[in-house]
């Protein structure tokens, strides 16, 4: 309905992308018409979808939003839909890395001209400013992280100033400048945290400049705000302050460049598209496109702290259009229709690729892939490589159990060459060769413990670089515990790295197995999960199963039987397992299938007389049996079977490159902001995101509580009930970790989805580390 040929610009690129791909054009207004598109798209079996547009200050920025159908409907909750229901939506991550800024409410000056305005960059910088064309607009944003309804009293403030006279266009009486204009709220929903300004200049010569400030007329809390700017300004006086001539003190272009993705690009559920200069190529370096990423080019991390952009596609690029025939196609929006037409050149050479794996695909075969993913470059430049590399789904790999678990790092023992307590902030490399792990394995199986911590710190196991996610947390109060992990291995050391974040801890590792995708492994077997976790051995007599009642006595060896009635077959190999101990009377280990006299003893699971839990991959004999060994005290151990190993099984696991956080309630990745509560749980889609296609049985992950409390966790595949069964039993003021293998929900409306439940409040964190395909 416009002269604008933006829209055309992109169709364009689409077109020359992918040359037979049908394109479907929606005419969007306003983020109703935005989701009224998105219906439709479903509803036209649309298959890719490429949004070169953008809404600041739509959402809170973490994948929720607000939604009064009729009223309105963030575009972040469109993105969501539109994933669910098999889109994939590559959106532009916004041109704002040089027009936005955010920081605090706060205000230090308690008189003269700063007192009641934010501070922006410090207690002497109270405002921002932007430079606006002749006859040109820009429409400016503020937010406040107090989603979905807010009471705080501030609003935006926005002085004209002619740039040729120096003189703003509205004064008051005693000839101070005063504002021109006057913030306004989401129209239907006055009390979002949100105010906007639409700023025009109608001079037909002469610049203006616009003086942004936060005013406040009460108290307020310290809580974040952003502010963007969108449209023909310059780069603001904070974020660009070279373009001013201004000291170099007076701005922060990182800071203004982070957290700059706009919605709905930030949501989980888009591949956020950055902008790349096709005419930048840097020939002077050996990694020529590394460093040329448009400076405009918006970058995360999001507000819960999920890296953004996904991708970078290519901008600059002429267009047989006049509106780009001098200027040639600039910004994000050019970069989004370059991924969406390579995603259609890769669905078109395999039709049966999810959008989960559609993405993966295009991160995997970017140029200078990054692996884990940087908040300017995302996954890296896109780049399909061979047209005769037919894109396809990993294969998975099959589990080789060892005959018993062995170890390969102890920092206690000089034999394993690392003889030293780890420092803060160091990494040692494991070796999993030591085990008779093959260099064709794709990940191991370990069992990773921390011993004499002297402070709060937390282990991390990974490939290579370490990406944010942890394994084992302790501190000085709990300074030894084990954790069971899987880790993916570099594939070029065939090796992985372990992190200690702080103060000093000696570590050890045992592997109890690998994962290959070899055919000629020997040994290999099969996943299945159980659809409902089944607990198969509690001592405790009041609520026992199993044949043993009672606490088991220091040293005592039982056998575990696994019925037939929890659903594992006769014929599996092995079991996951979370072992529980509890109501101990002292500190000890239990270990299970301890191996024969003269080979080094390792155990699953360290404990105290505080409740505590593992996971464990455990090998049973042909029969369905294991044995439990108590090395310590007197304790009652709970055992629950998430899933089984057998040749007949046809699950594979697949590692991720890296691990990933995908939920964190304490910043509201995954969508749940806040403890985790009873009569609330969380819930998340573990397939469909970060790489895990839409029919995976379940994900790998590593659960942790934080909580003043002490109580019970319980992670499962969504459904109308929580089983009964324990996860991690976690005590007050002591974050507690715990691995989860979980079987994806297969109930009709919540495929996919996995939940935690929690006893009592907590804040819970949840690290993926691969997933299992049929």
């Amino acid at each position: 309905g416009t002269s604008d040929q933006h829209g055309t610009a992109v169709a364009e690129i689409v077109h020359q992308m992918a040359p037979r791909a049908q394109i479907i054009l929606y005419c969007v207004d306003n983020n109703i018409g935005f989701a009224q598109a998105e219906q439709q798209a479903v509803a036209d079996g649309v298959s890719i979808v490429n949004s070169s547009l953008g809404f600041d200050a739509d959402g809170r920025g973490d994948g929720t939003g607000i939604n009064l159908p009729g009223t309105y409907v963030s575009t972040a909750l469109t993105v969501k839909s539109a994933r669910q229901a098999g889109i994939l939506w590559i959106q532009s991550a916004g041109n704002s890395a040089q027009d936005h800024w955010s920081g605090k409410l706060v205000d230090a000056d308690t008189s003269g001209p700063g007192k009641n305005y934010i501070d922006l960059l410090n207690k002497t910088r109270d405002y921002d400013q932007i430079q606006v064309p002749p006859g040109q607009g820009v429409s400016i944003s503020l937010s406040w992280d107090q989603w979905p309804s807010s009471t705080v009293p501030v609003n935006l403030e926005v002085i004209e100033i002619n740039v040729s006279t120096g003189r703003c266009t509205h004064t008051a009486a005693n000839g101070s400048c005063t504002s021109v204009y006057a913030g306004q709220a989401i129209p239907g929903v006055p009390h979002a945290p949100v105010r906007y300004i639409n700023v025009f200049n109608e001079s037909t010569t002469d610049y203006y400049n616009y003086q942004i400030s936060i005013k406040r007329s009460g108290a307020v809390p310290a809580i974040r705000y952003d502010l963007s700017y969108a449209g023909a300004a310059s780069p603001s006086l904070l974020a660009a302050p070279t373009f001013w001539s201004a000291p170099a003190s007076h701005g922060n272009p990182a800071r203004a460049a982070a957290g700059s993705v706009s919605e709905p690009a930030s949501s989980p559920y888009a591949l956020a598209a950055g902008a790349f200069d096709l005419n930048s190529a840097d020939t002077t370096t050996t990694r020529p496109y590394y460093n040329k990423l448009e400076p405009f080019s918006s970058r995360g991390p999001t507000i819960d702290g999920r890296v953004k952009p996904d991708l970078i596609g290519y901008d600059g690029v002429s267009s047989n259009l006049s509106e780009f025939s001098t200027t040639r196609f600039y910004g994000t929006s050019a970069g989004a229709p370059h991924i969406a037409g390579a995603a259609a050149l890769v669905l078109g050479a395999n039709p049966a690729l999810d959008p989960a794996q559609i993405q993966a695909e295009l991160e995997q075969r970017a140029t200078n892939n990054t692996s884990p993913p940087t908040n300017a470059n995302g996954h890296g430049l896109i780049n399909l490589g061979s047209p005769t590399d037919t894109p396809a789904p990993s294969t998975g790999s099959k589990y080789v159990p060892l005959d018993h678990p062995v170890r390969v790092m102890d920092t206690r023992d000089a034999t394993f060459g690392h003889h030293a307590k780890l420092r803060a902030a160091e990494q040692i490399a494991v070796n999993p060769a030591l085990a008779g792990v093959p260099d064709d394995a794709t990940a191991v199986v370990v069992n990773l413990t921390g011993e004499g911590a002297t402070g709060s710190l937390y282990l991390a196991a990974y490939p290579s670089t370490f990406s944010g996610t942890s394994n084992l947390n302790l501190s000085a109060k709990t300074s030894t515990a084990a954790i069971s992990a899987v880790v993916p291995l570099d594939p070029t050391s065939h090796q992985f790295k372990v992190l200690n974040s702080s103060a000093t801890v000696d570590v050890i590792v045992d592997v109890a197995g690998y994962f290959t995708e070899s055919a000629a492994a020997t040994g290999k077997v099969g996943y299945a999960p159980l659809a409902t976790p089944q607990r198969i051995l509690d001592t405790r007599p009041t609520s026992q199963t199993g044949s043993h009642s009672g606490q088991l006595s220091p040293n005592e060896s039982i056998t575990v039987s696994v019925p037939a009635s929890s659903g594992v077959p006769s014929g599996a190999t092995g079991i996951i397992a979370n072992i529980t101990a509890t109501g101990g009377s002292g500190a000890g280990a239990l270990a299970t299938n301890p191996p024969p006299p003269g080979i080094r003893l390792t155990s699953n699971l360290n404990y105290t007389r505080a409740d505590r839990a593992n996971l464990a991959v455990i090998a049973v004999q042909p029969d369905g049996s294991f044995t439990l060994l108590n090395l310590g005290s007197k304790v009652q151990v709970v055992i629950d079977v998430l899933g089984y190993f057998a040749p007949s099984a046809s699950g594979t696991f697949v590692p991720l490159r890296s691990p990933v956080r995908i939920a964190d309630s304490r910043s509201g990745n995954g969508g749940y902001l806040g403890f985790v509560q009873p009569a609330k749980d969380l819930s998340i889609d573990a397939a469909k995101l970060y790489d895990v296609p839409y029919n995976a049985l379940g994900v790998w992950t590593n659960v942790l509580a934080i909580s003043a409390k002490g109580g019970l966790l319980t992670a499962y595949p969504t459904g109308p009930s929580v089983p009964n069964i324990s996860t991690l039993n976690f005590t007050p003021n002591e974050p507690t970790p715990n691995g989860s293998v979980l079987a994806a929900s297969t109930v009709s409306g919540e495929e996919g989805m996995v939940s935690v439940h929690a006893s009592t409040t907590t804040y819970v964190v949840l690290d993926l580390f691969g997933y299992f395909q049929p």
